[in-house]
């Protein structure tokens, strides 16, 4: 899931695909269940990534630069813990909505026919 643009890409394509085969003269509703079929196996290489990407989580974040130093006879963090926690939970947030925004290949002619 770090190479989103990668997944965008390749969907991308299967799309075209499908939709040039619509062009050619192919019924998009004797279609709608081999779309179906791929969106689950999308989803399928899609969960598999991402719990991939839950065990190494941490280690896959962006770095955050925090430094420790010694003011008014303390230690403090610089940034403060406050914005330390922000950012972190901002990056885990965005790799947590993955699948929130995810749309497979019938997603597109579904919002194109409603």
């Amino acid at each position: 899931l770090r190479q989103k643009q990668k997944w965008k890409d390749i969907l991308l394509d299967i799309r075209q695909i499908m939709a040039s085969l619509v062009q050619q003269g192919f019924d998009p509703a004797c279609m709608k269940l081999w779309k179906t079929h791929w969106d689950h196996q999308l989803y399928k290489a899609l969960e598999h990534q991402y719990q991939m990407g839950l065990e190494t989580l941490n280690e896959n974040l962006s770095e955050i630069k925090v430094e420790v130093v010694f003011q008014q006879q303390r230690l403090q963090f610089r940034p403060p813990l406050e914005e330390i926690k922000a950012k972190y939970y901002r990056e885990l947030k965005k790799f947590m909505c993955i699948p929130f925004h995810f749309s497979g290949v019938s997603a597109i002619s579904q919002k194109a026919g409603s």
